[in-house]
Protein backbone atom coordinates (compact mmCIF):
# COMPACT_ATOMS: atom_id res chain seq x y z
CA UNK A 1 0.00 0.00 0.00
CA UNK A 2 1.40 3.34 -1.18
CA UNK A 3 1.81 6.38 1.50
CA UNK A 4 -0.67 9.96 0.47
CA UNK A 5 2.92 11.47 -0.32
CA UNK A 6 3.86 8.95 -2.70
CA UNK A 7 0.75 8.68 -4.63
CA UNK A 8 0.83 12.24 -5.02
CA UNK A 9 4.43 12.17 -5.73
CA UNK A 10 4.04 9.77 -8.78
CA UNK A 11 0.90 11.92 -9.85
CA UNK A 12 3.09 15.05 -10.62
CA UNK A 13 5.60 12.84 -11.91
CA UNK A 14 3.13 11.46 -14.68
CA UNK A 15 2.55 13.40 -18.14
CA UNK A 16 -0.80 14.99 -16.69
CA UNK A 17 1.00 16.08 -13.65
CA UNK A 18 4.10 17.45 -15.84
CA UNK A 19 1.18 19.13 -18.21
CA UNK A 20 -0.86 20.33 -15.13
CA UNK A 21 2.49 21.58 -13.95
CA UNK A 22 3.30 23.93 -16.95
CA UNK A 23 -0.09 25.47 -17.70
CA UNK A 24 -1.15 25.97 -13.82
CA UNK A 25 2.78 27.70 -12.75
CA UNK A 26 2.08 31.51 -13.73
CA UNK A 27 -1.39 31.34 -12.25
CA UNK A 28 -0.75 29.67 -9.29
CA UNK A 29 2.13 31.84 -8.73
CA UNK A 30 0.12 34.90 -8.97
CA UNK A 31 -2.18 33.81 -6.17
CA UNK A 32 1.08 33.13 -4.19
CA UNK A 33 2.04 36.90 -4.58
CA UNK A 34 -1.21 37.63 -3.44
CA UNK A 35 -1.45 35.53 -0.27
CA UNK A 36 1.98 36.73 0.87
CA UNK A 37 1.51 40.41 0.14
CA UNK A 38 -1.97 39.65 2.24
CA UNK A 39 -0.50 38.12 4.57
CA UNK A 40 2.66 39.84 5.38
CA UNK A 41 1.06 42.68 5.43
CA UNK A 42 -1.39 41.75 7.61
CA UNK A 43 1.83 40.28 10.06
CA UNK A 44 3.53 43.37 9.68
CA UNK A 45 0.53 46.23 10.44
CA UNK A 46 -0.20 43.53 13.45
CA UNK A 47 3.36 43.35 14.73
CA UNK A 48 3.31 47.13 15.20
CA UNK A 49 2.89 48.95 18.28
CA UNK A 50 0.93 51.78 17.33
CA UNK A 51 -1.44 52.68 20.58
CA UNK A 52 -4.11 54.94 19.91
CA UNK A 53 -2.48 57.49 17.35
CA UNK A 54 -2.31 54.83 14.54
CA UNK A 55 0.18 53.79 12.18
CA UNK A 56 3.26 56.45 11.00
CA UNK A 57 4.41 57.30 7.78
CA UNK A 58 7.60 55.30 8.10
CA UNK A 59 5.57 52.05 9.86
CA UNK A 60 3.38 52.42 6.60
CA UNK A 61 6.30 52.94 4.17
CA UNK A 62 8.14 50.28 5.57
CA UNK A 63 5.12 47.82 5.69
CA UNK A 64 4.31 48.21 2.17
CA UNK A 65 7.83 47.97 0.93
CA UNK A 66 8.57 44.69 2.81
CA UNK A 67 4.98 42.93 2.31
CA UNK A 68 5.10 43.49 -1.55
CA UNK A 69 9.65 42.63 -1.64
CA UNK A 70 8.54 39.23 -0.01
CA UNK A 71 5.21 38.93 -3.02
CA UNK A 72 8.18 39.07 -5.53
CA UNK A 73 10.35 37.00 -4.24
CA UNK A 74 7.37 34.79 -4.09
CA UNK A 75 6.39 35.02 -6.91
CA UNK A 76 9.13 33.91 -8.75
CA UNK A 77 10.40 31.49 -6.35
CA UNK A 78 6.55 29.85 -6.18
CA UNK A 79 6.65 29.62 -9.95
CA UNK A 80 10.12 28.10 -10.52
CA UNK A 81 9.17 25.26 -7.76
CA UNK A 82 6.51 24.22 -10.03
CA UNK A 83 6.88 23.87 -13.08
CA UNK A 84 9.14 19.98 -13.70
CA UNK A 85 11.96 21.38 -15.73
CA UNK A 86 14.06 24.36 -16.41
CA UNK A 87 13.66 25.49 -13.10
CA UNK A 88 16.45 28.35 -13.78
CA UNK A 89 15.03 29.35 -17.23
CA UNK A 90 11.21 30.00 -16.01
CA UNK A 91 12.49 31.91 -12.63
CA UNK A 92 14.78 34.62 -15.15
CA UNK A 93 11.22 34.32 -17.79
CA UNK A 94 9.43 35.16 -14.14
CA UNK A 95 11.20 37.80 -13.34
CA UNK A 96 11.03 39.98 -16.74
CA UNK A 97 7.08 39.02 -16.82
CA UNK A 98 7.13 40.57 -12.81
CA UNK A 99 9.23 43.18 -14.62
CA UNK A 100 7.81 44.15 -17.51
CA UNK A 101 4.03 44.20 -15.66
CA UNK A 102 5.30 45.95 -12.94
CA UNK A 103 6.82 48.89 -14.90
CA UNK A 104 3.34 48.66 -17.50
CA UNK A 105 1.36 48.98 -13.75
CA UNK A 106 3.58 51.99 -12.75
CA UNK A 107 3.55 54.08 -16.06
CA UNK A 108 -0.36 53.03 -16.53
CA UNK A 109 -0.87 54.39 -13.01
CA UNK A 110 1.25 57.39 -13.17
CA UNK A 111 -0.77 58.02 -16.24
CA UNK A 112 -4.19 57.67 -15.27
CA UNK A 113 -3.64 59.27 -12.09
CA UNK A 114 -4.44 56.52 -9.73
CA UNK A 115 -1.27 56.23 -7.70
CA UNK A 116 -1.64 59.86 -6.47
CA UNK A 117 -5.53 60.44 -5.68
CA UNK A 118 -5.09 59.62 -2.19
CA UNK A 119 -2.10 62.15 -2.00
CA UNK A 120 2.05 62.26 -2.91
CA UNK A 121 2.63 60.20 -0.03
CA UNK A 122 0.59 56.89 -0.74
CA UNK A 123 1.26 57.59 -4.52
CA UNK A 124 4.75 57.46 -4.05
CA UNK A 125 4.57 54.59 -1.16
CA UNK A 126 2.30 52.56 -4.18
CA UNK A 127 5.47 52.92 -6.46
CA UNK A 128 8.24 52.13 -4.07
CA UNK A 129 6.37 49.09 -3.25
CA UNK A 130 6.21 48.26 -6.44
CA UNK A 131 9.89 48.57 -7.45
CA UNK A 132 10.75 46.74 -4.23
CA UNK A 133 8.41 43.67 -5.74
CA UNK A 134 10.89 43.93 -8.92
CA UNK A 135 14.09 43.57 -6.65
CA UNK A 136 12.40 40.83 -5.01
CA UNK A 137 11.55 38.62 -7.90
CA UNK A 138 14.96 39.57 -9.38
CA UNK A 139 16.55 38.41 -5.70
CA UNK A 140 14.39 35.31 -6.50
CA UNK A 141 15.64 34.91 -9.99
CA UNK A 142 19.35 35.33 -8.96
CA UNK A 143 18.90 32.73 -6.26
CA UNK A 144 17.72 29.95 -8.69
CA UNK A 145 20.42 31.05 -11.04
CA UNK A 146 23.40 31.01 -8.54
CA UNK A 147 22.38 27.05 -7.38
CA UNK A 148 24.19 24.22 -8.60
CA UNK A 149 21.60 21.66 -9.34
CA UNK A 150 19.66 21.81 -12.33
CA UNK A 151 16.39 20.89 -10.54
CA UNK A 152 14.74 21.53 -7.26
Amino acid sequence: MQTGGSVMKDFFESGLGHFLRWILFIPLSFVAYLLCVFISNIFLYLSGTYMDWGESMFSYLFRHILSNGFGGYVFVYSGSMIVPYFNKTVSVILAILFLVFSVLAIIGGTLLGTFFGDGVFEGWVDILAICASIVGSGYASFIFLTDQQDSL
